[in-house]
Order: structure tokens, then C-alpha cells, then sequence
């Protein structure tokens, strides 16, 4: 599964992630205290290797990590880490996991 986040300020201008790090976690609530799957968002560079002022960001999970999920529905959010605004949350949300129909 391959999610891109445009991480965007309240004026919709996108976001200078320069110098931050990522977060996120499945839960199966936003109450409960297991984590289903780490999330290990990723901040787009440049073709310089340089950070983009342009607030891009994907999540990448692979086969494995999603065969691990049980069926059901669940909640994930995404934080951004650095000096002044520590576990900002740039986006949360759900989603469902269905069981196979093709075997």
C-alpha cells in the first residue's frame, strides 16, 4: 500500500517539512494502547537529496505488513517531530481491512 500525504498549513500552502521526522501507528481504537503496524512515513527529497520546502510525504507498507493485519476497521495518524511543534498531527483517519475473496 502506497499512501502520498501533501501536508498543507491552515491557509493550504504546503508545509516546509525541512528538518522534521515522521510518525504514525495503527490501533485498533484511539483509545487502546497496542500498536497494530508502524507507520515509517518518509519525507520527499529533491533531486538534490535536499528536503523540499513542498510538505510531501508517502507511506509505504509492504505485503507483509499489511497480511499481518487482522480483519476489521482501525485508526492511524501521522505526527511530525521537530523542535517547536513536537507530535503535530498531520492526518489521521480509518480504514478497513477485508477479508480475502480470491483464493
Amino acid at each position: 500500500m502506497n499512501l502520498n500525504i501533501a501536508v498543507t498549513d491552515s491557509n493550504g500552502n504546503a508545509f516546509d517539512l525541512s528538518g522534521a521526522t515522521l510518525s504514525g501507528q495503527v490501533r485498533y481504537s484511539y483509545g487502546s494502547t497496542g500498536i497494530l503496524l508502524r507507520l515509517s512515513p518518509t519525507i520527499n527529497s529533491g533531486s538534490t537529496g535536499e528536503l523540499f520546502a513542498s510538505g510531501l510525504a508517502s507511506v509505504n507498507i509492504d505485503a507483509t505488513g499489511m497480511a499481518a493485519m487482522p480483519v476489521g476497521k482501525f485508526v492511524y495518524d501521522i505526527e511530525r517531530y521537530s523542535g517547536v511543534a513536537d507530535g503535530a498531527k498531520i492526518l489521521r483517519g480509518s480504514f478497513i481491512v477485508e477479508p480475502e475473496v480470491t483464493r
